[in-house]
């Protein structure tokens, strides 16, 4: 703890005798990227810790220097996260035939370019009709850089039993304490530099004590530089995030899949990128470089070597008289509170590397791909028949072929993959423009049972490339600048086992949403989702499972409305309803949570509602966001996602399910024109339970509380 503190200092006094500049305050995420995040989390099918920064620090950094929409590039744009793939395409088109814009309200000329979306990226663009001065000396670039640091504690305030000492035991479960550490220092300039140290303690690890006597259990660094020159395009070195093509074979970025960007199907962005989340598995560590080999042609090379952490096994060998070690899965929660947690992390050693040439020009563009990977120990998963198919083995080739193609209002894309036991994956989209107020888009997937890929993350129904076969169709009408409509059908097979599900299955999607906008002070927008999918349950005391296909409907009222230019106001209704299909046997017994039940009394809904109150004022520096939510969800299969609002370059998006209220306070301080301190405090209370979650999680009160502080330097 004192080593934690000395940093502090050490870091307070590092920031108050640094030359100081005038700050801009962090925003929040526009509504429909956070709609994005929601869908995501929810297809998921799990809480997850989603830490993704990245989308808050580039905001920010076009905050402070606008975007250049007249040198913007397709990279650029898509980095911005706020237009889709068809609103970026007719931007290009519309440079290439006129010229450079003349002013911002001339993208009420372009076709799909409606007023909500002007509005959304008006503070992060511009149309400076001059260009960029690649000719900027490193050193001056740093000169110029503005540097972040943020110190953060959190922690909960009710104690899980895994922080207790048992009768039978003569330690806790969990080894370290509480507390939630987040240390955190970035350097960026105009998105063109980045470098900077991550440093997180979870609660329950231990802290400087133990077997992690140098106190952060999570630490990592990064550097990345753009347009060095001519030649080279970028380096990074360090952590760093890594995409190619589709991400067939590899996409270690957050990519949204379905939601309300219908059109948003298409994966792109550069090769390589800065790493600058807390995700302790999904990045790659290293260097990378991409170079520019002529006008059209890019070369991106990386190696990446880092440890894993892995659930290892011991191989019967006493015929040979030789000690083997296999793994049987990798641990992804990065979580290491307990002594068999502590025990798998850093198990095994990965090294991957990776190359991809790209030839690209304004028509289109065609990459090749390689990736390499190699364990220093060999995987062999455990004996269930859903992993008959599954990678096994100490390395990996795969190759893939990706291509674009603009041919007037269409965009052909899509990309093959290859891996080195023989398979072939494939995937393919159209997006196109029928008019400036009508576009759809259509994508079609083939991925194998036994494709293997280990990094491999594309548009699909469930995460990774294999033992999936789809097609999805989208579309999106504005007939006015008021109104949008948006929609979506999604089809799938599994053509093998999967978990919880013991035959082949299949399942479908729809979604609708409407929405209705007021210039910039109001939206409103009903949405309805439903999605029916086969999963493997329990009849009669059978011994053999049966598919059954399970049903989950969702429908949202949510209106926006700013009030003043300070105040705004949020209210959502939701209500789910989750159901299983009955079978030729409805009078059967199906397990079902915890017990048999009838088929046809299978049935569980949900209902949220909750207030926002968001409140900004320009010459005062306190500002705050607060929510008030009432749920009644009976069951956690019919839970109900909902984004929170949190301390800056943080947000939650927790389930609510049970019956109970939830309420959070985010108060913000603007200190100084470089610090700003803020506070979090959030509680849920569940009605009609006595106590939350199991296991060493298990909280014995109906209440869980948790409180969070955070300082935040700029200069």
């Amino acid at each position: 703890m004192k080593t934690f503190l000395h940093l502090i200092t050490i870091s307070i006094c590092l920031v108050l005798t640094t030359r100081m500049v005038a700050q801009i305050d962090s925003i929040g995420l526009p509504d429909d990227l956070t709609y994005q995040i929601e869908s995501y989390i929810e297809n998921l099918e799990e809480e997850v810790d989603f830490d993704y920064n990245t989308i808050y620090e580039t905001l920010n950094n076009y905050l402070q220097k606008p975007l250049n929409l007249n040198t913007a590039n397709e990279y650029q744009l898509e980095n911005l996260g706020l237009l889709n793939t068809v609103q970026i395409n007719s931007l290009l088109s519309y440079k290439i035939k006129n010229g450079d814009l003349l002013s911002i309200y001339e993208l009420q000329a372009i076709p799909s370019f409606d007023l909500p979306t002007i509005y959304s990226i008006l503070p992060f663009v511009t149309v400076n009709r001059s260009l960029d001065d690649l000719n900027e000396t490193f050193a001056s670039i740093l000169e110029k850089s503005q540097k972040n640091l943020f110190l953060r504690w959190s922690r909960d305030l009710e104690v899980p039993q895994g922080f207790k000492t048992k009768a039978d035991a003569t330690n806790p479960a969990y080894r370290g304490d509480l507390n939630k550490y987040y240390v955190r220092y970035a350097q960026t300039y105009e998105n063109r530099i980045s470098f900077g140290i991550t440093l997180e303690k979870d609660p329950g690890e231990e802290f400087f004590t133990g077997k992690n006597q140098q106190g952060f259990d999570f630490m990592s660094a990064h550097f990345m530089y753009k347009k060095v020159n001519k030649t080279i395009d970028r380096i990074v070195l360090g952590d760093f995030r890594a995409q190619f093509g589709q991400g067939l074979i590899l996409n270690t970025g957050f990519s949204p899949g379905k939601g309300a960007f219908v059109t948003n199907i298409r994966r792109s962005g550069p090769a390589l990128n800065r790493f600058t989340s807390v995700n302790e598995q999904n990045y790659l560590r290293g260097a990378g470089v991409t170079l520019n080999l002529s006008k059209h042609l890019k070369l991106s090379n990386f190696v990446s070597t880092r440890y894993r952490d892995g659930n290892t096994i011991s191989v019967d060998t006493s015929e040979v008289d030789v000690e083997i070690q296999n793994f049987t899965s990798l641990q992804l929660s990065g979580l290491h509170r307990t002594e068999r947690e502590i025990e798998s992390k850093n198990t095994l050693h990965q090294t991957t590397i990776g190359s991809s040439l790209k030839y690209k020009k304004h028509k289109g563009s065609i990459g090749l791909n390689f990736l390499y990977n190699q364990f220093d120990q060999a995987l062999g998963k455990t004996n269930r028949p859903y992993n008959q198919y599954a990678f096994k083995g100490d390395q990996l080739l795969n190759a893939s072929l990706d291509y674009t193609y603009f041919y007037k209002n269409f965009i052909l894309f899509g990309e093959t993959a290859w891996s080195d036991n023989q398979q072939l994956a494939t995937v393919n989209g159209i997006i196109a423009t029928l008019s400036p107020k009508v576009s759809f888009s259509i994508h079609s997937r083939f991925m194998p049972r036994n494709f293997h890929s280990l990094f491999g993350q594309t548009f699909s129904e469930t995460t990774g490339t294999t033992n999936e076969n789809g097609l999805y169709m989208g579309l999106e009408v504005r007939p006015t600048n008021e109104w949008r409509f948006v929609g979506y059908i999604d089809t799938w097979q599994h053509p093998w086992l999967r978990f919880r599900a013991d035959a082949p299955s299949k399942g479908k999607e729809y979604y609708a949403r409407i929405t209705f906008f007021k210039r910039k002070n109001m939206e409103a927008y009903f949405h309805w989702k439903f999605e029916r999918k086969q999963e493997s349950y329990r009849i009669n005391n059978s011994k053999v499972d049966e598919l059954l296909y399970k049903q989950k409907t969702n429908f949202r009222l949510q209106l926006n409305k700013k009030v003043t230019k300070r105040l705004e106001l949020r209210n959502r209704l939701e209500w789910s309803i989750f159901d299983i299909e009955e079978n030729s046997n409805p009078a059967g017994l199906i397990w079902y949570d915890q017990t048999f039940r009838p088929q046809s009394a299978i049935r569980s809904t949900g209902f949220l509602a909750y207030q926002d109150i968001i409140y900004k004022p320009v010459n005062i520096p306190f500002s705050f966001t607060t929510r008030f939510a009432i749920f009644d969800v009976a069951d956690y299969n019919a839970r109900i996602y909902a984004f929170e609002n949190d301390v800056s370059y943080q947000f939650s998006i927790p389930a609510y399910y049970n019956k109970g209220t939830r309420f959070y306070f985010n108060l913000k301080y603007r200190a100084r024109r470089h610090l700003t301190l803020e506070a979090r405090y959030s509680q849920t209370y569940w009605a009609n339970q006595d106590g939350f979650s199991s296991g060493n999680n298990r909280i014995e009160e109906p209440t869980r509380s948790a409180v969070k502080v955070q300082a935040r330097w700029r200069f």
